[in-house]
């Protein structure tokens, strides 16, 4: 996305972010489970005694989860002289920019150990799963019934008494067992290691109007890549997650935007501004989408909240000059072991009671809360008083603040105009600047009449406290629609 690379690069690339348990992990998985020699790897007895030595912290220190560096992968028919998985030194000395070979192909998104571990397969789903959810992750589809492409060819026996002729599930297992077969003639079912063997068939893609042959996983990927419904498939993904519920893709709205990020050569920056432009997620025209779905002033799930508080923290500190480490030591809002500002009590983590978007196995639509709760309340009440504590009560998490000696309840009126421009983002000329500007100055003026410190300065941190925290708030910062 930074580079502006074509999007669909994500389901090609064989260029991943590693760290060191990374391609320890890979290198176990690469281990050849069919019984022949393959380098270090002798027998069962050996692999288990690796693997339980790999994994005591004797081995394996907390340096070598964070030490990330991009590599390439390449694929190797025979890697007779693999670097064994337990020499973490070896795998410690390994380079940003370095090729490994790994016999089992590590390409796109969908062969990575964190995807094949959120979506499990086991001896009996026989990778329908992997297949399933590589075609979510990359074009937004799933089997389905109403879906006719025609089947390239039969099913094996063992398929057939999965899903018997004449029933409900046949049709979607007609398409989706010869696609799963690249995965049987590769990997082992239980836990994912390099397994070698043929088959029961051919492995073939049909699905959505595309079939072809697909013998290998670079050539799946590639298949993947080049979908017609890939670009339609990732903005209804961006369209469900700013606005909260599915998209009419009928939508010229909808379609246009789809038009824009394939004439763009799939660049993921042009489709998600112009998602975020469009009358669809803005309101600001009726559309069609607007005929079919409500439109939802929704409250922010994990990752947008928390993106979006670091941002506006960001946008304070410019204001003031300060440098992004002033925030916590450089942590950011959402991170773990974070300290509660009045009580010290650390809260570990601060952004776990936020609701988080999710998807359920096997569905392609986002799971997603739009209403706010008690639980929900409690959490960003909680966040909001550690940006508050940052902001007023350390006094240098902005050198240039007004807090310190010798500042004056004018200076303090300048921090809450600042406040509200840089961190709530309501600017000059906004229409509901004035109101929410003396609201604020009013909830500034109670605060300092009623506090009980004894010192002025401490007066006014008080006051700014509750200030601050009513600007976080409002629905300007807790909320995605408006």
């Amino acid at each position: 996305v930074t580079e502006n690379r074509p999007f669909n690069e994500v389901v090609t690339t064989r260029k991943w972010m590693v760290t060191t348990a990374t391609l320890v992990m890979l290198a176990w998985m690469d281990n050849d489970r069919s019984g022949k020699a393959n380098g270090a790897y002798k027998n069962t007895a050996d692999v288990r005694r690796i693997v339980d030595n790999v994994c005591t912290p004797l081995l394996i220190t907390a340096a070598d989860y964070a030490d990330w560096r991009e590599v390439e992968f390449r694929t190797i028919s025979e890697n007779t002289s693999p670097r064994i998985y337990s020499d973490v030194a070896g795998w410690r000395s390994v380079a940003a920019g370095d090729v490994i070979n790994f016999a089992v192909p590590r390409i796109g998104f969908f062969t990575t150990p964190m995807f094949l571990r959120k979506w499990i397969t086991n001896n009996d789903n026989q990778f329908r799963v992997t297949t399933n959810q590589a075609l979510i992750g990359a074009l937004n589809e799933t089997f389905t019934l109403t879906d006719d492409t025609l089947p390239m060819r039969s099913l094996a026996s063992a398929d057939l008494a999965h899903a018997e002729p004449g029933t409900a599930c046949f049709k979607c297992h007609s398409l989706m067992d010869p696609m799963r077969d690249m995965w049987l003639g590769l990997l082992n079912a239980r836990d994912y290691r390099f397994h070698p063997r043929t088959p029961p068939g051919t492995p073939v893609f049909a699905f959505q109007g595309v079939r072809t042959n697909i013998p290998t996983v670079e050539i799946f990927a590639q298949t993947l890549a080049t979908h017609p419904n890939f670009a339609k498939g990732w903005t209804q993904k961006v369209c469900q997650y700013l606005n909260s519920q599915s998209c009419d893709e009928t939508d010229p709205e909808f379609q246009k935007v789809v038009q824009d990020f394939e004439n763009s050569n799939l660049k993921f920056n042009v489709l998600y501004k112009n998602m975020v432009l469009s009358p669809i997620v803005t309101g600001l025209e009726k559309t069609k989408n607007h005929e079919t779905k409500n439109f939802y002033v929704s409250i922010p799930r994990k990752s947008h909240l928390c993106h979006s508080l670091n941002v506006r923290v960001r946008s304070m500190q410019a204001a003031y000059n300060s440098t992004q480490s002033a925030l916590d030591g450089g942590r950011e809002v959402c991170s773990s072991k974070i300290h509660d500002g009045r009580s010290g009590i650390i809260i570990a983590p601060i952004g776990d009671s936020v609701t988080e978007d999710s998807l359920a196995r096997g569905s392609n639509v986002i799971s997603q809360s739009i209403s706010p709760s008690p639980f929900y309340a409690q959490a960003t009440n909680k966040i909001c008083e550690y940006v508050t504590y940052y902001f007023a009560q350390k006094g240098t998490f902005l050198p240039s603040t007004n807090l310190v000696a010798g500042g004056s309840i004018e200076g303090a009126r300048i921090d809450i105009e600042n406040y509200l421009t840089h961190f709530i983002g309501i600017h000059e000329g906004h229409p509901r600047r004035t109101l929410i500007l003396n609201a604020m100055n009013a909830i500034f003026d109670k605060g300092y009449e009623e506090s009980t410190a004894a010192a002025t300065r401490d007066k006014r941190v008080e006051a700014l406290r509750s200030t601050f925290s009513f600007g976080c708030s409002l629905p300007d910062v807790l909320s995605v629609g408006l």
